[in-house]
């Protein structure tokens, strides 16, 4: 039950934090758990500092919600142990109750930590600051280092996930062509050809939360690894990137030489892998800096990866910025389809040793479509489920079933089905269309026929359709009370312009992928 309840907590933080925020400072973690309460055991004081200040009350939450009672969570530290007295050995400290307390006392201006402006990043400060005590530590202990400069300070984190591989990357029609892509690359930069022979720098990979674009990074960068053992890359969160430059910016009058080494990082780069440039948008000097690095790569024939979750042409950056990643090639990873979330299911559920019988895939599959996140939860809440369910047999004498069947999988899966059933309707559906096409909510029930409004409706009728289990008259009803002969008209419609235009099928899978991100 120990690792079920930490890896439910750990699904439910994957969707509340920043995947920079998750990769860095909780996929890493050592957590055991006893009598509610949860042991984080954090490898560096660094970690401990920032686990209890940042993260601690989101964890005891998600836990808490996940067990179905109040856990407390407590953090241990060998490093800080080890330096406190011989004589008096010592106990893991409280860090947080999910119950009223007096909040944690803010951080001294002098003890080497620094919450970043967008609260969900922690850097280790630039300057004098960063004692050597404090610089020598690693802020993770697997798959991640911290680079410096010339002179010790640290310059940016590299978070390179070495369980995330090609080897258990499940491929499908969904994202095949990103994956034949990212490998072209390899080749070409293994084969020592950093001169972009087959036009695929940058690369630019899109697509919805939850799909893979931050796997596909890892992967490329663990078979790089491996076959290049000294490459200079680097996997930099967009996030961590502005954090960084904006304490760059802070001390540049006092100490220009910190922003200088941070360019000068970049720009020795063999191959920059960039995760998520969408959270560039609206911030001027970060976007300056990111152009610069580009051109400068770019001039210099090295490898540029970038992934965002809109296309390259869509993405609120400026136009001479959107011209540069759209120079290479661009590829879009879209939800998997039935066949590969089957198999992605089943392969996570044999890394987690689940026994099932063969109709579970089915059923998950089926019904869960939105993101290969809701299939690893999916996962963790029939392991927890599996595990107490052996518990309780045993406790009563009764034979254990060593294989969970469907009906096990109804009942463990309940709540995320029923979240799932909820939350998309047809409202939620037109709100959706609309803003994609920027149009208004009322154009949709309209009983004129706009031409600029026709199709995204015939769309909207069409994912009502596929994804809710509303009928054809009831999808009329809410169209402004169209005959359901209309709704069955748009539908067969819009899946034959799917298979014949390319525009048509990219915007379609663009909407439904934001619909099963909501």
């Amino acid at each position: 039950m120990t690792g079920g309840i930490w890896d439910l907590c750990k699904a439910e933080l994957q969707k509340s934090l920043s995947p920079g925020t998750y990769s860095l400072w909780i996929a890493p973690l050592n957590v055991t758990y006893a009598d509610n309460t949860l042991t984080v055991r954090c490898p560096t004081r660094v970690i401990e500092a920032y686990f209890s200040r940042m993260l601690v009350s989101k964890v005891a939450e998600a836990a808490s919600r996940v067990a179905g009672t109040e856990i407390t969570v407590v953090t241990e530290c060998p490093k800080r142990q080890k330096r406190m007295a011989q004589a008096a050995p010592a106990a893991p400290r409280p860090a947080y109750a999910p119950e009223p307390a007096a909040a944690a006392p803010a951080p001294s201006q002098d003890d080497g930590y620094r919450q970043t402006d967008s609260g969900e990043g922690f850097e280790i400060p630039f300057g004098e600051q960063a004692s050597e005590e404090i610089a020598s530590e690693t802020p993770y202990q697997e798959g991640a280092a911290l680079d410096s400069g010339e002179d010790g300070v640290p310059i940016m984190r590299i978070s390179v996930n070495p369980n995330q591989t090609f080897d258990n990357y499940i491929s499908g029609p969904s994202n095949r062509e990103a994956i034949y892509a990212a490998n072209i690359v390899i080749d070409s930069i293994t084969n020592g050809v950093y001169n972009g022979s087959v036009n695929i720098n940058p690369l630019y990979i899109y697509g919805g939360s939850g799909l893979g674009k931050s796997h596909l990074l890892n992967a490329m960068a663990n078979k790089l690894r491996a076959q290049v053992p000294d490459i200079r890359l680097a996997i930099v969160d967009a996030r961590v990137f502005v954090d960084t430059l904006i304490e760059a910016f802070r001390v540049v009058q006092t100490n220009p030489g910190k922003l200088q080494s941070l360019k000068d990082y970049f720009r020795k780069l063999d191959i920059l892998m960039f995760d998520d440039i969408q959270f560039l948008s609206g911030k001027k000097q970060c976007q300056e800096e990111f152009f610069n690095i580009f051109n400068q790569l770019f001039g210099d024939h090295h490898q540029i990866v970038v992934t965002s979750d809109v296309y390259s042409k869509k993405v609120s950056l400026p136009d001479r910025l959107k011209t540069r990643l759209s120079q290479g090639a661009t590829y879009e990873i879209k939800p998997p389809e039935f066949e590969t979330r089957q198999q992605i299911f089943l392969s996570k559920a044999e890394q987690a040793h689940l026994r099932l019988t063969k109709d579970v895939a089915f059923f998950v599959a089926q019904n869960i479509q939105s993101n290969v996140r809701e299939l690893e939860a999916a996962v963790n809440k029939l392991s927890v489920y599996g595990a107490s369910k052996r518990e309780k047999c045993r406790e009563e004498g009764r034979p254990v079933k060593q294989q969970l069947d469907v009906n096990d999988a109804k009942t463990a899966l309940h709540d995320i089905l029923q979240n799932l059933a909820s939350s998309i309707t047809v409202e939620s559906i037109i709100k959706v269309v609309a803003d994609y096409y920027h149009l208004k909510i009322e154009d949709f029930r309209s009983k004129r026929q706009y031409r600029k409004v026709a199709r995204p409706r015939q769309i909207a009728m069409t994912l009502a359709r596929e994804l809710t289990r509303t009928s054809f008259p009831q999808i009329g009803e809410c169209f402004g009370g169209r005959d359901h002969s209309t709704v069955v008209h748009a539908c067969k419609n819009i899946q034959n312009l799917c298979e014949k235009d390319q525009t048509v099928r990219t915007d379609y899978e663009n909407i439904k992928a934001a619909i099963l991100s909501c």
